[in-house]
């Protein structure tokens, strides 16, 4: 008969082996239970617990600074590590510094513009790559077995729900983000206790989960990405996606909106109107859900890159935060009304604590759709601490949109909420606006409602305004760019604007080179049903001015479909073939009534 002893240890052994196996089951069932929340989604990880395993690849001194490239691990899977490339940089014989993690855009890499400008300022910066794999790209982040890590690889797991949102790119990419704030934390020079993240674009999408999830960060400022990226862009449409449970298990725990209740350090919000990484009219729902000190600035008229002076705000947000710099003047506030006379207003509160340099007032009309709205600006007078203007509209039956932005003294330019009315439900509104056949004739001494297409993201190095006016032939004022990019015009979206039945578009031209010019009528851009329709024209350069005349069905597809009318075109674009030789020189707009 066995004796007590060896009963007891067969017993104890068995007992291990069940829980063991209990162990093993209950992980299965844990990863098979898929989390619900960002703090289930998080729950467990600890940016600090893995050793970065630091590889220095190069030390150097450069305009007063010691910048480091270096690799490190940013996450172990399955027994192979997630090598990371980056870039640090410190001002030469400096201590306790404040310190800034640059998160860059797509197709973007470890940038170092961001740590020479950051160093300049008195700041430690760091840089990292979470692209992974480029072409003509020799240092980057090694994603190993984990293809979805790089960019250009992502497959079918850019946004995987299965077996949990923790196999998608974006939670690695947020994974490594946390792993690169654990790497600036511990560089030597760095107070640990004043880090900020900035990111862009893509970057910027990445900075909502950090900034919720990571108690390190003191201040965050997200350029371009904001969230709402599976839902319709225009709010009240149908949400097909609404029952979808892979879909809505994303949103929940994903997506940049489900993050903003736990952000819980300061963040200042970057962007364009008609930005196509996000949505504007939807980016206040996420801005609306920071418990914390929240600014932002909209840059009109743009699309993926931000004008010189809201740009200037992030450095101005960290100094505030991680130096103990001026606080930024309070956020205005806007709200749309009717006036004793039936005509809309627009009405505006700044923080009357803060000087203010100028007041710039927008609205638009009608379009639900704001990656295609066009702006108008309107004429506003101080009345006091606030500022009005009229906004006349040609149906008062029609939505109407509007914002402010206020440039202060100190250089804050901050943007008011977008206040959004029908003015026929505010009372007896009137319709005092006219339509216009003359889309810009560039008399008044602007750029009338032209811009360019992005030339950059980042707004370090400054991004350069391209838009020009000139004086052609006779002493005739128009626009042309200094490099071969496209312009953009939004006005023909804008019922004032747009084209009649059976008008044709004219325009004068003046080339200064050889060219082959595009133009471009963008039939409902951003939006199902997007389509483009274009006619080409040769210029040869001459001495005066080239009269343009073209009809809707000028304008075909590349299947030779023609434009049939002119009333869901929202863009108009001008291009050319680039090459050698000056940009054309473009004037006096307008549509010529039909017979």
């Amino acid at each position: 008969m066995p004796s007590a002893l060896a009963f007891a240890r067969r017993l104890a052994a068995s007992l291990l082996i069940v829980l063991l196996f209990s162990s093993i089951a209950s992980s299965a069932t844990a990863e098979e239970v898929p989390p619900t929340t960002p703090e289930e989604v998080w729950a467990g990880f600890d940016p600090r617990a893995e050793p970065l395993e630091i590889e220095v690849i190069s030390r150097e001194k450069k305009h007063g600074s010691i910048v480091t490239e270096f690799r490190f691990t940013g996450m172990t899977h399955e027994g192979s590590r997630v090598r990371v490339y980056a870039i640090s940089g410190v001002p030469e014989g400096k201590s306790k510094l404040p310190g800034v993690l640059h998160i860059h855009g797509g197709g973007q890499t470890a940038d170092a513009n961001w740590i020479r400008f950051w160093n300049e300022r008195g700041y430690a910066a760091l840089t990292f790559n979470w692209g992974g794999v480029w072409p003509g790209r020799e240092k980057y982040t090694d994603w190993g077995k984990l293809t979805q890590g790089n960019h250009q690889k992502v497959g079918a797991l850019l946004m995987a729900t299965e077996p949990s949102v923790r196999a998608s790119s974006w939670y690695l990419w947020t994974r490594v983000s946390r792993r690169a704030l654990t790497c600036l934390e511990r560089l030597p020079e760095v107070d640990p206790d004043r880090l900020g993240i900035f990111g862009v674009s893509m970057g910027g999408t990445i900075t909502w989960p950090v900034a919720a999830t990571d108690r390190r960060v003191k201040a965050a400022c997200a350029i371009y990405g904001v969230g709402w990226n599976t839902y319709p862009d225009e709010i009240g449409d149908p949400d097909p996606k609404a029952d979808d449970p892979k879909t809505r298990r994303w949103r929940e725990t994903m997506e940049s909106e489900a993050y903003a209740r736990l952000v819980s350090c300061p963040i200042l919000f970057l962007k364009a109107t008609n930005d196509q990484h996000g949505n504007m009219d939807r980016s206040f729902l996420t801005l609306n859900r920071v418990p914390t000190e929240v600014r932002w600035a909209y840059t009109p008229q743009y699309r993926h890159h931000i004008a010189a002076e809201p740009g200037a705000d992030l450095p101005l947000w960290m100094d505030a935060y991680l130096k103990g710099g001026a606080k930024f003047p309070k956020t205005p506030a806007a709200a749309i009304s009717l006036g004793s006379d039936g005509v809309p207003r627009l009405a505006v509160a700044p923080d009357p604590s803060h000087k203010i340099r100028r007041m710039d007032l927008f609205y638009a009309v009608e379009n639900r759709n704001p990656k295609n709205r066009f702006w108008r600006t309107a004429a506003g007078t101080q009345d006091g601490p606030s500022w009005t203007a009229e906004l006349p509209v040609l149906d008062p039956k029609q939505p109407l949109f509007a914002f402010a932005n206020v440039l202060h003294e100190s250089g804050e330019l901050l943007s008011s909420n977008l206040a959004t009315a029908i003015p026929a439900e505010l009372g007896p509104a009137k319709a005092t606006d006219r339509p216009s056949l003359v889309i810009d004739d560039f008399a008044d001494g602007t750029n009338g409602g032209w811009v360019t297409s992005s030339p950059g993201t980042d707004p370090v190095p400054p991004i350069r305004n391209l838009l020009t006016r000139l004086e052609g032939p006779e002493g005739k004022p128009g626009i042309s760019v200094t490099l071969p990019i496209p312009l953009y015009c939004y006005k023909v979206g804008d019922p004032k604007w747009r084209g009649p039945e059976g008008a044709k578009l004219q325009f004068q031209v003046h080339a200064r080179s050889p060219k082959r010019l595009r133009i471009v009528m963008h039939e409902k851009e951003f939006a199902p049903g997007w389509t483009q329709y274009a006619a080409e024209i040769p210029l040869e350069p001459g001495e005066g001015w080239k009269t343009i005349t073209l009809p809707a069905d000028a304008f075909a597809t590349e299947k030779g479909e023609t434009l049939k009318t002119w009333s869901d075109v929202r863009l108009l674009e001008l291009k050319t073939n680039g090459g050698k030789g000056e940009e054309p020189i473009y004037r006096e707009f307008r549509w010529m009534p039909g017979e």
